[in-house]
């Protein structure tokens, strides 16, 4: 059975904003009448805070803003909710970094509930890894990333800032650093979704998690609020 369906487009251009919009709206109105839901994933509003700042005019939170093509509440009017996706805070083309720093995580969603009501927004958790070699990024999961730490004998950190555990390591000729999330780090950003008042979580994607982070859902159970 088939409950609904989540639209994801990104890199919308600012001048196909108003047909984007459009589409979700019929696109909604569709599904409603055929009593199935209908929601939108967005990424953050915010970019990487390793950016240089004299490139931007706007900030919140100690982080850079950039454009987007839609209204938000616009979106959130005719959707269900919201999926935030409070993740690649640190990519491909930036300096090697946690995959959803806490900080980044919590002001991504400051941002957004400033024009989304938290009862129809819903945290993205990524629950992948990512690992830097010189230019070279490459994403895994969280077995895969294990196993890598316990075959290069990398200590495990923990940053105490990004509230993420990170580890790093000699190979292919470069200084190999890998950034990933576990039961702690994800535990951490899930307490977000209690203190704003959200929905719940969405995530990308299952499979890829560290499987303890299970045993924190029943310790903080999200009413069923519906549509």
């Amino acid at each position: 059975d088939c409950s609904g369906l989540q639209l994801d487009f990104e890199g919308v251009l600012l001048e196909d904003g108003k047909y984007y919009t459009q589409f979700v709206r019929e696109a909604a109105q569709a599904f409603h009448a055929r009593g199935l839901q209908f929601s939108v994933a967005l990424g953050s509003g915010l970019f990487a805070g390793s950016l240089p700042p004299e490139n931007y005019a706007v900030w919140f939170g100690g982080f850079p803003v950039y454009p987007v093509p839609y209204e938000p509440a616009e979106l959130a009017r005719h959707a269900d909710f919201i999926s935030l996706m409070t993740y690649d805070h640190y990519a491909k083309g930036t300096a090697p970094g946690p995959v959803a720093g806490y900080a980044w995580v919590e002001q991504s969603i400051r941002f957004l509930l400033r024009s989304v009501p938290p009862e129809k927004l819903s945290m993205g958790l990524g629950f992948y890894a990512r690992r830097w070699c010189n230019q070279e990024v490459s994403d895994g999961n969280y077995r895969e990333t294990k196993l890598l730490a316990g075959r290069t004998h990398a200590p495990l950190r923990w940053h105490p800032w990004h509230r993420t555990p990170w580890f790093e390591f000699q190979e292919a000729g470069c200084r190999n650093i890998v950034w990933f999330e576990n039961r702690r780090s994800l535990r951490e950003k899930l307490k977000l979704v209690g203190r704003y008042g959200l929905l719940g979580f969405s995530a990308w994607r299952l499979g890829q998690e560290d499987p303890a982070f299970w045993r924190e859902l029943p310790e903080r159970r999200i009413p069923n609020r519906g549509r």
